[in-house]
C-alpha cells in the first residue's frame, strides 16, 4: 500500500546525501482533501474531461467511455478505457501524488499532477485503475468509502502489482499483498480474483489504462448528476435549464467531446457509439484568419521568467560549493597522496564540472525567458458565422488544442440578434501566454483575459463590417440559411432541402479517417443531404483522387487572412498629428474646415500658431495683417511639400508592391494545375493581404509530386512504344522473309550474304533518289544515255545491282551475287514501303525491285 504522506527532505549546500528523518514531523494528506479537492470542477463534464486528457496525452488513438450497471449509489458504474501507454508500478504511484507531473511538453494538456484525483472524486466517491505497461499489470484503489467506513484520516492507496504474461504476483511483502487484495474485494466491484482478472482482459493490446468510478454523487432528490437513460447514446446534465439559448455542450457530453479538442486525432467513443469529432475552426461560414500581436500578456511569462531565475541562483550556489570542496581536497591532497584521496579529488572536480554545465545551460535557458518575456505575443484569431445554430455565437478559447472556455459573447454579441449575433471567434493560447487554471476551465489571470476578450471582440466587429451585411441586410442573409423569423433569434433553421442544401453548400464538410486519424475536405454532395456519412469513414471513400488514400498528406483548408488597419501616429516638421492607416488625402480632407494647434520649436523658443479654415479667414480679414503671416504661410508651404513627397513616396511604394504581386500572380499561374483547390481565376484576382497568406510550400510540394506522376507516365507510355515498335519490326521482317523466300543451296544463301546484298541495294537505291531530285530541281534534262527509253519498253524485268555493273548488263545466273532470284516473284515499289517503312537497315534481307519503278539513272558509282 502506498502512504501519501510527504517527508521532509533537507541538504547542505546541495549535497545528495540524506540524513535520518525518520522522528521529525510530516505534513499529511487526509481523506477530506479529496473532497475540497474535487470541487474546483464545477461543471461535471469538465471533472470527465480530465480522463479524456490523460488518454491524450498517453498518445491513445482510441478512448471509449461507457456506463456498466451495478449495485452502487446511483446504480452504475462509469468507465474509461483506452488504448495509450499505460502505466508501471511506480507511474502509477507517482500519479496518485498529489502536485507531482511529469508532463513538460508543450503539446500535453496536464501540468499540475492533479486533474485525475479532483476529476474522479468530483464525478464518485471511489475510483479504481486497472493498467497494462509492457511486461506488467497494476492495479489502484482510490475509495472514500473505504477510510470513512474504517475511519482512517491519512489516505491510503492498495497497489498490487502482477506479470502480464502469467498473472504471476510481484511481491515486496506478502502480508502487504494479502491487506491490499482484502480491500479491493471489499471496497471494490471485483469480488474475486476471476473478476479482476476478466477485467484486465478488456484492455487489448500490451498496454493500456482502465477508470472505473461508482459510488456516483447524487442530487437533492437522490438521483445520479448525469442521465444515462434518456438517451441510449449519450450522457446527459441532469438539473441543467434546456432550452434552445443553452448550448447543447453543456447538456450534451456527446456534443462536448465533439469539440473538445481543436484538431482531434483520437477515436472517441461514448456508450460504444464514435464520436463524430469536429474541427470548429473550419465548420465556419466564411471563415477568416486575423494575426493579433500585444505585449500586455507578460503575467505567465514573468512567473516562469522568476521560477527560472530562482533555479539559476540555486544553481550558482550549488557550483560555488562543489568548486569549493574540490579546492579543498586538492589542497588536503599535498598532505595525502594516498589512492582514495586522489579518487575524491578526481570525483569532487568531475561533480563541478557537470554543475558548471548545467549552470551554463540553465542560464542560456534564462535568457531565452528574458527574451520571450520582451517579445510581443502573437495569437491566430479564426472568425466566422455559425449558420448551424447562429444562437450559438462567442469565443471559443482554447489551450495546447483543448478547450478551456467556449461561447463567452463578445462586446455587440450581449444584445441577441443585433450587431454581430451568429460570429464566432476561435483562439488556440499557448501557456506561456496564459496560463489555465487546475480545473481547466478558466484562465489563472483575469485582467489579461478580459484584455483577450477585448481584442476578440474588436476583430468581431471588423470582421462583420467585412462581411458587408447591415440592416434590413440582416434578415435577408440570415433567411438564405432557413431563419425565416427575424425575431426569434433562438430559432432552429428551417429544415427544408433548400435551405438544407444552402448551408452544406456554403459550409466545407471535414471529415476524419478512421484508419490513419488524418482530416480530410470533401466536396458538396447532394446525396449528403439525404444519406449523412457513415461513423466509419476511411480515405478510399473520397472521391478527390488526391486524398483517397492514407498515405497523402493531411491538408488544412485555406483560410484568408484579414489585417485591421491600426492608427498610427506621424510627425511633420515638430508637428504630430493621428489619422488612420490610409491615404495621405483621406487625412489632409480630415483636416480641412477645422481648426488645429500646430506648435513650431526653435532653439530659443515656442511659438503657438492656430491655422483656421478658409471660411474663418474670410470671416476675420483683418488677421492677415497679423505678424505671424509669414510664418503661417511657411509652415503651410512646408506641409504641401511634405505632403507632396510622402504622397509620392507611397505612390512609389504601391507601384512596388502591385509589380511583385503580378508578378507572384503569374508565378503562381504558371505552378498552377487543374487538380489544386484554388482555381486560377481565384489566384489572379488574390489581393495582397491573401498572396502574403498564400499556401506556397504546400502548392510547390502538390506541384512537385504532380511533376513525379507525370514523368512517371511518360516513361510507361515510352517504355510500351519501344515495345510496340520491336513488335512492328519483327513482323515486317517476318514479311520481307516470307516474301522473298529462301534458296533450295544452302550454300548460295547464307544470312550474312543477303544482309550485305540488301545493304548495297539500299545504298544504290539512296543515291539514286537524291540523283532524281537533283535532275528535277534542274529542269529535268538529265544525260540518261537513251538506257531507260530502251529498256522502258520491254517491261516489268528484275535488276540486280553490284558496285562494278555496267549500263544495261543483266546478271548472270551463275554469278555469285544474283543469289539465284531470277525465278522468284517480283515485289512492286508499293508493297517495298510499305513493308520496309521505318524499319533500319540492319533489319532488311532481300528485296526485287521491278525496273520500271527505278529512274532511269545510272546504276554503276
Amino acid at each position: 500500500m502506498v502512504d501519501m504522506t510527504f517527508e521532509e527532505t533537507a541538504g547542505s549546500s546541495g549535497r545528495s546525501r540524506k540524513g535520518d528523518y525518520g522522528l521529525l514531523q510530516r505534513a499529511e494528506i487526509t481523506c477530506n482533501y479529496l473532497h475540497s479537492n474535487s470541487t474546483t470542477h464545477e461543471f461535471l463534464f469538465g471533472a470527465m474531461a480530465e480522463m479524456v486528457d490523460n488518454a491524450r496525452d498517453a498518445e491513445a488513438s482510441r478512448m471509449n467511455i461507457f456506463s456498466v450497471d451495478g449495485d452502487f449509489r446511483g446504480g452504475y458504474i462509469l468507465c474509461f478505457l483506452d488504448n495509450g501507454h499505460g502505466m508501471s508500478p511506480s507511474d502509477l504511484a507517482n500519479v496518485m501524488k498529489f502536485g507531482k507531473s511529469t508532463k513538460r511538453n508543450a503539446a500535453h494538456i496536464g501540468r499540475y499532477g492533479n486533474g485525475l484525483k479532483s476529476g474522479t472524486m468530483r464525478i464518485g466517491r471511489d475510483m479504481i485503475i486497472l493498467t497494462k505497461q509492457a511486461a506488467t499489470m497494476s492495479c489502484l484503489l482510490l475509495s472514500r468509502t473505504f477510510h470513512e467506513e474504517e475511519k482512517i484520516e491519512e489516505v491510503i492507496i492498495p497497489l498490487p502489482s502482477w506479470r502480464n504474461d502469467n498473472m504471476e504476483v510481484i511481491l515486496s511483502n506478502a502480508q502487504r499483498y494479502q491487506t491490499e487484495m482484502d480491500i479491493i474485494f471489499r471496497y471494490s466491484p471485483f469480488k474475486s480474483q476471476e473478476i479482476l482478472e476478466q477485467h484486465f482482459k478488456k484492455i487489448h493490446g500490451s498496454s493500456g489504462t482502465l477508470v472505473m468510478v461508482y459510488n456516483l454523487m447524487l442530487m437533492d432528490d437522490g438521483e445520479s448528476e448525469l442521465d444515462i437513460t434518456s438517451d441510449p447514446r449519450d450522457i446527459l446534465m441532469r438539473g441543467v435549464h434546456r432550452d434552445l439559448s443553452t448550448p447543447p455542450e453543456r447538456v450534451s457530453f456527446r456534443t462536448y467531446l465533439a469539440i473538445l479538442y481543436l484538431k482531434p486525432h483520437m477515436r472517441l467513443y461514448l456508450q460504444h457509439q464514435k464520436v463524430i469529432t469536429k474541427r470548429l475552426d473550419h465548420d465556419l461560414y466564411r471563415p477568416c484568419m486575423y494575426k493579433f500581436e500585444s505585449c500586455r500578456f507578460r503575467a505567465q511569462a514573468e512567473k516562469e521568467t522568476k521560477q527560472k531565475s530562482k533555479e539559476v541562483k540555486l544553481a550558482e550556489e550549488k557550483a560555488r560549493e562543489l568548486e569549493s570542496q574540490a579546492r579543498e581536497l586538492e589542497r588536503k591532497l599535498d598532505f595525502d597522496m594516498g589512492q582514495n584521496a586522489r579518487a575524491q579529488v578526481r570525483q569532487a572536480q568531475v561533480a563541478a564540472s557537470e554543475q558548471q554545465c548545467e549552470l551554463q545551460y540553465l542560464r542560456n535557458e534564462l535568457q531565452q525567458y528574458l527574451g520571450n518575456l520582451r517579445r510581443p505575443k502573437q495569437l491566430c484569431f479564426v472568425l466566422g458565422l455559425n449558420v448551424e445554430r447562429r444562437h450559438h455565437d462567442g469565443a471559443c478559447i482554447y489551450t495546447s488544442g483543448r478547450l478551456i472556455r467556449m461561447y463567452d459573447h463578445l462586446g455587440p454579441q450581449s444584445t441577441l440578434g443585433r450587431g454581430c449575433g451568429g460570429v464566432v471567434a476561435v483562439v488556440d493560447v499557448p501557456c506561456m501566454v496564459l496560463e489555465p487554471t487546475h480545473n481547466k476551465q478558466g484562465f489563472t489571470d483575469s485582467t489579461e483575459v478580459a484584455l483577450l476578450l477585448r481584442a476578440l471582440a474588436e476583430h468581431v466587429v471588423h470582421y462583420r463590417m467585412m462581411l458587408g451585411i447591415a440592416g434590413n441586410d440582416v434578415s435577408k442573409f440570415w433567411a438564405r440559411f432557413g431563419y425565416l423569423s427575424w425575431g426569434n433569434w433562438v430559432q432552429v433553421p428551417s429544415s427544408e432541402p433548400q435551405y438544407r442544401r444552402c448551408r452544406a453548400i456554403e459550409v466545407p464538410i471535414n471529415v476524419q479517417c478512421d484508419t490513419c486519424l488524418k482530416w480530410r475536405s470533401l466536396p458538396f454532395c447532394s446525396k449528403g443531404l439525404h444519406n449523412p456519412f457513415p461513423e466509419v469513414w476511411v480515405c478510399s471513400m473520397n472521391p478527390d483522387p488526391r486524398d483517397n488514400r492514407c498515405e497523402a498528406m493531411e491538408q488544412d483548408p485555406h483560410i484568408p487572412l484579414q489585417i485591421i488597419k491600426k492608427k498610427a501616429t506621424r510627425k511633420s516638421g515638430g508637428s504630430s498629428h493621428t489619422c488612420r492607416d490610409s491615404p495621405s488625402t483621406s487625412c489632409d480632407s480630415t483636416a480641412r474646415g477645422k481648426k488645429r494647434r500646430i506648435t513650431t520649436r526653435s532653439e530659443k523658443a515656442s511659438v503657438a500658431i492656430i491655422i483656421s479654415s478658409s471660411s474663418e479667414t474670410e470671416q476675420g480679414g483683418e488677421e492677415s495683417d497679423t505678424p505671424s503671416e509669414p510664418k503661417r504661410r511657411s509652415q503651410q508651404s512646408k506641409e504641401r511639400n511634405e505632403t507632396t513627397r510622402r504622397e509620392a513616396g507611397e505612390s512609389r511604394d504601391a507601384d512596388v508592391v502591385t509589380g511583385i504581386s503580378d508578378l507572384f500572380r503569374n508565378c503562381l499561374g504558371f505552378l498552377w494545375f487543374p487538380e489544386y483547390h484554388i482555381s486560377l481565376d481565384n489566384i489572379r484576382t488574390m489581393s495582397v493581404e491573401e498572396l502574403n497568406a498564400f499556401p506556397l510550400a504546400q502548392l510547390l510540394q502538390m506541384y512537385q509530386e504532380k511533376m513525379f506522376q507525370v514523368m512517371e507516365q511518360v516513361v510507361v507510355q515510352n517504355q510500351r512504344h519501344l515495345e510496340e515498335q520491336l513488335c512492328c519490326f519483327r513482323e515486317k521482317v517476318r514479311v520481307l522473309r516470307s516474301v522473298i523466300g529462301k534458296d533450295e543451296n544452302p550454300g548460295d544463301n547464307t544470312d550474312a550474304g543477303t544482309d550485305a546484298f540488301f545493304a548495297r541495294l539500299v545504298t544504290t537505291y539512296a543515291q539514286m533518289a537524291e540523283s532524281r531530285r537533283s535532275t528535277n530541281d534542274a529542269g529535268g534534262e538529265g544525260d540518261t544515255g537513251g538506257w531507260g527509253e530502251a529498256h522502258a519498253q520491254e517491261g516489268p524485268r528484275t535488276v540486280l545491282f553490284t558496285d562494278h555493273e555496267e549500263e544495261g548488263q543483266e546478271n548472270d545466273a551463275g554469278s555469285p551475287l544474283s543469289l539465284g532470284l531470277q525465278d522468284r516473284p517480283t515485289v512492286d515499289m508499293q508493297t517495298l514501303q510499305d513493308v520496309t517503312m521505318d524499319v533500319p537497315v540492319a533489319e532488311y534481307k532481300v528485296v526485287e525491285v521491278p525496273l520500271e519503278e527505278i529512274d532511269p539513272l545510272p546504276l554503276h558509282d
